[in-house]
């Protein structure tokens, strides 16, 4: 899944929440349910030697920090915006900090991000689906709000 989409179901709960604390807690476990869902990944490991890994990643990185900076715009409240993104993003974090430097505490995370991540590998239009849902269900909770 991408990293972007990560960060605007963290913002987007965030949106609905008052606690900081809470708004990561919730971000941070959204990500495991969204990467159950079948969907389309751009990468399957990130290879911090490799530029095109990079690029790939500032890109989407740098759309996920458009769309919290947006919620922010419209007033949700920074702070828990932030920490829900963070939260939501921080699987994928770590994920590549275990995977580029081996370290050990982080085993238990990364085995249960493969455990809970969809194994099929499927196309950018046949992930799509699941996309435009989230982006639906976001853009309806901002109206509605």
């Amino acid at each position: 899944m991408l990293v972007s989409i990560h960060i605007l179901a963290g913002s987007t709960i965030g949106s609905f929440l008052d606690n900081e604390f809470l708004a990561f807690i919730l971000g941070f476990l959204s990500h495991y349910f969204l990467d159950a869902l079948p969907h389309w990944d751009y990468l399957e490991f990130f290879d911090i030697k490799n530029k095109s890994h990079w690029i790939k990643s500032a890109i989407d990185l740098l759309l996920g920090v458009v769309i919290v900076f947006l919620f922010i715009f419209f007033s949700f409240g920074p702070l828990i915006i932030i920490s829900a993104a963070l939260g939501a993003a921080l699987p994928d974090i770590l994920e590549i900090f275990y995977n580029n430097f081996h370290l050990k505490f982080l085993k238990p995370f990364s085995k249960f991000h493969n455990f809970v991540h969809f194994k099929k590998k499927i196309s950018f239009f046949q992930g799509l689906p699941v996309l435009l849902i989230l982006l639906m269900l976001t853009f309806l909770s901002i109206v509605l709000k």
